[in-house]
């Protein structure tokens, strides 16, 4: 259509100013449409502006996006307007215009939301932004609005700053998830079971629940039960606790879990939505609604992880079960990782002594000895060898053997030198005095070397 009135013009079929105003009026008219854009104008009465006796246009476009299609169910009066603003926005909006046709300067720009009922009584959001045309004293003689719907654009950045907040909050409990594992490598159990509980207390926070739990299976007199292992309770979850609290059940007192679990369903919803014997389980601990995820390891169903809502009624979302899944089976490596730790720590402890053992026999030889890697750097020294340089071991460990400063270092009569051509012993003198080194090659268990051995011996002339 653009393109055709374009022509007319350029052909001279209209005088030129009334086409190209025609022209310019259907492009803008068409804009406006494309992006949701309507206008209205007021002329201003008695330089009073927002005045009940202002005459204002509203154009059908204007009435349509509220829902009215004829000009008496919305007639060209500013109240028509005025009183549909909402209530919280009404004195904000009003002040807005005033203040931007007051300012004589036109410096004081018009842009404003607020929220405007439709026909059928919803309000929506709107955008609107106004220029004033003046007269020689800078005073307003009429006023053009135009505004859009932007609802949809808010909601949207709601959603948005939602998904944001939901995202800082689960990289918040992947980072403590992270420092969960490295508090594994401490090897230390009260730091671990610390770091566990923090972990639950961001799952509960995340999902605004008040009890968060992980349960484990054990056989008790050949009937499988479910014992509390960890917990975390928010301000009312802690309230709520009233007595002595039993932490093993037989999954006898919830007929059908133990197979649903094992099957790998969850349980999600209200409490007055399950079945009767449920319900008459979980009253006692006050719960309104919860989830039940089921937690496996190589062997089999190990346990599941409980969240507890105790004020609302709800179903936990689906994106939350997919998060609390995650959750559940990295805290369960982890504990299963803990279990361990009792093992590890009697393993180290025997390695240390090992290890003591070993070097006092060493130390006991009388002649020096010493073990290298395969660069030819020093990784154990005993104390003959010690004495014999003049040196504490620890000073020398990492050093390359030639620090030594023997005639053969650096040379093909060294003695791991000679180990790699299978000689297995070679000489040298230091201080008028005679020495036989003995060399022998370590080996790892897959046959590769891992280093060298050297026992030095005076030779008698």
């Amino acid at each position: 259509m653009l393109k055709r009135m374009l022509e007319k013009v350029n052909a001279g079929l209209f005088g030129n100013r009334k086409a190209i105003i025609e022209y310019n009026l259907t492009k803008y008219r068409l804009t406006s449409e494309v992006f949701g854009i309507v206008t209205w104008e007021m002329d201003i009465a008695n330089d009073i502006p927002v005045s009940p006796a202002s005459a204002v246009s509203w154009t059908q476009d204007f009435r349509c996006s509220l829902g009215f299609d004829e000009t008496n169910e919305f007639p060209d009066i500013l109240r028509s307007w005025s009183e549909r603003i909402h209530p919280t926005d009404r004195e904000k909006t009003l002040n807005a215009i005033s203040a931007h046709l007051y300012d004589l300067t036109g410096e004081t720009p018009l842009n404003t939301e607020y929220q405007l009922m439709l026909s059928n009584g919803d309000y929506r959001l709107f955008h609107a932004c106004g220029t004033t045309l003046r007269n020689k004293k800078g005073e307003p003689v009429s006023i053009t609005v135009a505004q859009n719907d932007i609802t949809e654009k808010q909601q949207l950045e709601m959603i948005i700053e939602k998904n944001k907040d939901r995202l800082e909050k689960k990289q918040e409990i992947f980072a403590e998830l992270n420092n969960l594992g490295a508090s594994l490598l401490a090897v230390n159990k009260e730091t671990l079971n610390k770091a566990l509980v923090r972990s639950l207390t961001l799952i509960g926070r995340f999902t605004q629940a008040d009890r968060v739990q992980i349960w484990r299976n054990e056989m008790i007199i050949d009937n499988m039960h479910f014992s509390l292992a960890y917990e975390w309770l928010s301000e009312l979850g802690e309230r709520l606790v009233s007595g002595p609290a039993c932490h093993t059940f037989p999954y006898d007192e919830v007929p059908g879990w133990e197979d649903k679990l094992k099957r790998g369903k969850h349980i999600n919803g209200p409490i007055v939505d399950m079945l009767p014997h449920e319900g008459v389980f979980f009253n006692r601990f006050n719960v309104r609604s919860l989830v039940v995820i089921p937690l496996f390891t190589n062997d089999g169903y190990w346990g599941f992880l409980r969240v507890d809502d105790c004020h609302a009624r709800r179903s936990f979302s689906e994106a939350e079960m997919i998060d609390l899944k995650l959750y559940g089976q990295l805290l369960t490596f982890v504990i299963i990782l803990s279990e361990k730790l009792d093992e590890i720590n009697i393993e180290r402890d025997n390695n240390k002594e090992s290890a003591h053992w070993y070097k006092s026999i060493l130390d006991a030889i009388p002649n020096p000895v010493s073990v290298t890697d395969t660069d030819m750097a020093w990784t154990f020294i005993n104390t003959a060898l010690e004495n014999m340089i003049g040196k504490k071991r620890e000073t020398l460990y990492g050093k390359p053997c030639k620090t030594m400063d023997t005639e053969i270092c650096d040379t093909n009569d060294c003695g791991i030198a000679c180990a790699k051509r299978y000689v297995g012993h070679t000489h040298f003198n230091k201080a008028g005095k005679q020495y036989r080194v003995d060399v022998s090659t370590l080996k790892k268990l897959n046959g590769n070397t891992s280093g060298f051995v050297e026992v030095i011996q005076e030779v008698q002339l």
